[in-house]
């Protein structure tokens, strides 16, 4: 796992392939920030957004788990000011994606998963993750 990734809550995100129409669960780093959860589509910097990004653009109805409760959330790509003072906030939490932001000239999304942020597990807010 690179650098500081280690030291952030993982979860599982399931999305509806676009395409496909399959479900697909991945593992992802998340971000309790006052309870809101955001999750970085940054594919480690490269040129192009992470599959699992494209799929809750088509179809935001997600699932996230937070150990062994899913709770149905929606995606809300975050857009502007609220996207890039976001970003800047996880950025300086952990530093390992302002490095992938720097290896591409794309805008790596932020997106926040409404209705998640009640089944966070008790003590994620405490970890290096959460607001100060």
């Amino acid at each position: 796992m690179p650098g500081d990734l280690a030291l952030v809550p993982w979860m599982l995100l399931t999305t509806t392939g676009a395409r496909s129409g399959r479900d697909r669960t991945i593992p992802l780093a998340f971000f309790d920030r006052n309870g809101r959860i955001y999750i970085i589509a940054s594919k480690g910097g490269a040129l192009t957004h992470p599959a699992w990004f494209h799929n809750l653009v088509a179809n935001p109805d997600v699932i996230a788990e937070f150990g062994d409760d899913p709770v149905p959330s929606k995606a809300v790509v975050l857009a502007g000011e609220e996207r890039d003072e976001v970003f800047a906030w996880v950025a300086d939490q952990n530093k390992t994606f302002a490095k992938y932001q720097s290896r591409t000239d794309r805008t790596i999304p932020v997106v926040e998963l409404v209705a998640a942020q009640a089944c966070t597990p008790s003590g994620a807010a405490d970890g290096p993750a959460s607001a100060s």
